[in-house]
This record gives C-alpha cells, structure tokens and sequence, in this order.
C-alpha cells in the first residue's frame, strides 16, 4: 500500500503560475506536500523534473525484489566492498536522474559471504535524499542473501516560488548469491 506522509503548513497559493499546481501533484500521486520560507541552496525543480521525482519514488515503493547492476566492487586485507545500484524499472518514467544504491562489506574469514557495515542511500538528482530509519537487515538462507534497506525518501524543493517538503516512506530489497554477485562487472568507475 502506497503511504505518503505530510503535514501543510502554509496555506499554498498560486495566483498566475503556469504548469501543475501542487494541489494537482498532491491529488495525483497521493502525496501532501507542506510549505514554508525559501532557503539558501535548495534545488529548484520545474514540472517536469516533479514528475519525474514522484514517478520514480511511486514506482519503487512497489513491494518485491530489486534488480541491480555491480556499480563497485573492490577486493581488499580487510574485506571485500561491493556497491550495487538497483535497476528502474522498464517502464517509462518521467527523465529524472536519481540512483538507489546498496553498499556493504565482506569479512574474507567468512565462510558465508555474510554482508556487514550496509548502508543505502541515493545520488542524481536533486531535491531529495534517502535518510535510512533502521539498520539495513542481511538474512542468509541457504546460501542466498537478502538485504532489506527501511527508510524515507526527504524532499525539499523550490517550485513556482514556494518551498515545498514530503516524506515518503519505502523499503528496498534485494536477493542475490556470493556467485551471481562476483560474476556481475562492475559498471562504474572503481572508488
């Protein structure tokens, strides 16, 4: 069940803007935006980067297993680090560059490629930041692991003069096997 939480707190008006009002994103993807005075360094967004935001965070809250792609991986004495970026879907959402992003490491005494010191979060975009509420959990069963991410998509935003806040609740989860992981390429450059 899609759940957006948000409380108003300014009174929205939008006497003479063109493009949706944030009343008419509100009402389309669920959403309550609340309001308040413009600061320093806040991202100003158009419609069509909204759009974009919205679609992508009401598509990923979708329950089920991610796909992904080997963004980093790095083999070290201490352990070996693996970034993965979860995969949108194919489907076609609004152009809005913003990547979900699973890291952790892995003890090399490990017999059970058992992931440790996981962290979640996001890059691109703009506007917005994936804060995690808990721990990410890491459950291996017969040799296939599980890492689920709990947090909150945080959106701050200037549009048509206002600045507009929401907070979206969302759980990511991935599956994959020590094999399926070492045979992937990395995607991206090395760290």
């Amino acid at each position: 069940m899609k759940q957006v939480c948000g409380v108003v707190l300014l009174s929205i008006l939008l006497i003479g803007c063109s493009g949706k009002s944030l009343d008419e994103f509100e009402e389309e993807y669920a959403v309550d935006f609340y309001t308040e005075d413009i600061e320093d360094r806040v991202a100003n967004l158009d419609e069509n980067q909204i759009e974009g935001l919205l679609a992508y965070i009401e598509e990923y809250q979708a329950e089920g297993i991610s796909d992904f792609d080997v963004l980093h991986h790095s083999d070290g004495e201490e352990g070996d680090f693996f970034g993965i970026l979860l995969k949108e879907p194919d489907k076609d959402l609004p152009d809005y560059e913003l990547y979900r992003m699973i890291r952790f490491d892995v003890d090399p005494s490990d017999d059970a490629f058992e992931p440790v010191r996981v962290t979640s979060g996001i890059n691109g975009g703009g506007g917005v930041e994936w804060v995690e509420l808990v721990e990410p959990t890491v459950r291996n069963s017969d040799g296939l692991i599980t890492i689920s991410s709990i947090g909150q998509w945080q959106a701050e935003f200037i549009y048509q003069g206002e600045m507009v806040m929401f907070d979206a609740d969302d759980i990511w989860t991935v599956q994959f096997t020590e094999e399926e992981l070492r045979a992937m390429e990395p995607v991206g450059n090395e760290e």
